[in-house]
This record gives structure tokens, C-alpha cells and sequence, in this order.
């Protein structure tokens, strides 16, 4: 009985963050997590460290708006195709419109942040040693290099 209040309270303090959900926690704080890391990764003014959390901040607000519904809509048509056996035309679709979601994301954030690090990208991997830089796998290059087809953006070395 002595330890009543404490078990009382973990349990209180259990159920409270269990209602609030991890997801939601995790796609508010996103910006903010994205701009730590990717300032972490390279060396931003403070005006660019300004900009990117604006443009982040853009970048979220048009994924929550625009996307958000999008996944419900294919994790809801997912939920019914599992219930009475997913088909292999219907693992296809959804597999397509995934890709579709993945590629939108993608290409608004190159439009939103690409000028920004453009330079950045280029200057940082010159001066790291052979052994360290950085290499994008060469599909996601060539995604970006389509996806900046008549945009004035810095474009990566063959092979980088």
C-alpha cells in the first residue's frame, strides 16, 4: 500500500501519454527535427538556417494539407484489400500510388529546399576526404536530376 501514489501516479501518467498520439507528436515536431539534422550536416548562416525553417515549415503545412490524405485514402483501400485477401493488380495500385506519394514528396522538397543547398551540397563534398563523401544511391540522382529538369539547380557529378 505504500507505494499506491506512485503506482496511481505512473499509471495516471501512462494513459495520459497513451492518448496522446506518438504519430502526431512525431509529424509536429518533424521541422523542427529535419532542420536539426540537416543543420547538423552542413554549415548554415544563420539567415539560411532562417530560410530553411521557413521553407520547412511551408514544406509541412502542404504535406499535411495535400498528402496526409492521400496516405489515409491508401492505407484505408490497404486495410480493405488485407481483410479478404490482397490481389496481385491490387498490391500493384497500391504499391504505384505509394511510389506516387514518395515522388510528389520528394519533388517538393528539392523545389522547396533545392536552391538553398544546391551550393552548400557541392562546397561540402569537395572538401571531405575520398573515403567519407557522401554518395546518393543513382536512382534517387537520376530522380533528382528529372525532377530539376529546367530549374536552375546546381547538378551532382556523374556517379556522386
Amino acid at each position: 500500500m505504500k507505494n499506491f501514489p506512485k503506482i496511481l501516479y505512473a499509471s495516471t501518467l501512462l494513459l495520459w501519454l497513451g492518448g496522446c498520439s506518438v504519430a502526431d507528436m512525431a509529424y509536429n515536431n518533424a521541422p523542427r527535427f529535419v532542420a536539426g539534422e540537416l543543420e547538423e550536416a552542413f554549415d548554415l548562416s544563420e539567415t539560411q538556417s532562417s530560410q530553411l525553417d521557413s521553407r520547412l515549415d511551408q514544406f509541412f503545412i502542404w504535406h499535411r494539407q495535400e498528402e496526409l490524405g492521400r496516405y489515409r485514402e491508401i492505407l484505408e483501400r490497404a486495410a480493405l484489400a488485407a481483410a479478404d485477401g490482397i490481389t496481385a493488380s491490387e498490391f500493384l495500385i497500391l504499391r504505384n500510388d505509394i511510389g506516387a506519394a514518395w515522388n510528389r514528396s520528394i519533388e517538393k522538397s528539392i523545389d522547396s529546399l533545392g536552391d538553398l543547398f544546391a551550393r552548400k551540397v557541392s562546397a561540402t563534398t569537395r572538401d571531405l576526404p575520398r573515403r567519407t563523401q557522401f554518395r546518393k544511391p543513382r536512382r534517387l540522382v537520376r530522380r533528382i536530376r528529372l525532377s530539376r529538369a529546367g530549374k536552375n539547380y546546381a547538378t551532382p557529378a556523374a556517379g556522386a
